[in-house]
């Protein structure tokens, strides 16, 4: 007897890897890469300097993102390290760094969450009008793959 499974929506499926990455944050231009480095260290150092977070954030998995880079390719990337990405604990703590990037401003370093390429991609989509929108001096979130500008979803044309 063969049992067919029914095929799952391609909706359902980025829905899944959204909760699968619901508690990550990813830190950008952070600390120069080094052999055998610590990243949760890092990233607790980071945390506690930069967005002046006192509590110690229980980090389940941290790790660059990406392979490792050749002398060449780093130089096409300007030298720039690997982001770190963090799989938090709770997703509460993921609210309170996001609370704080707001002091990050001009230093260069620059934390996002992390979202599947499907909503990544969209979210670039939505980037020009979210720009637009901003310089008319409207309400702006972008939420996920949405765009919200004066509280009303934002559709395409």
């Amino acid at each position: 007897m063969v049992i067919t499974l029914p095929l799952l929506d391609p909706t359902d499926i980025v829905d899944l890897k959204c909760r699968s990455t619901r508690d990550n944050i990813i830190i950008h231009r952070t600390a120069q890469e080094s052999p055998k480095e610590d990243c949760t260290s890092l990233a607790l150092t980071f945390l506690q300097t930069k967005l002046e977070i006192k509590d110690k954030i229980p980090i389940d998995r941290a790790h660059r993102l990406g392979r490792i880079r050749t002398p060449s390719e780093h130089d096409k990337d300007k030298g720039r390290p690997r982001p770190i990405i963090l799989k938090l604990h709770q997703f509460q703590d993921k609210i309170t760094i996001l609370s704080k990037v707001g002091k990050l401003k001009g230093t260069g370093f620059f934390v996002s969450e992390q979202f599947p390429p499907e909503i990544v991609n969209k979210r670039r989509l939505l980037l020009p009008v979210l720009r637009e929108a901003k310089v008319a001096g409207k309400k702006v979130r972008l939420v996920k793959d949405k765009l919200y500008i004066n509280d009303k979803l934002y559709q395409p044309k």
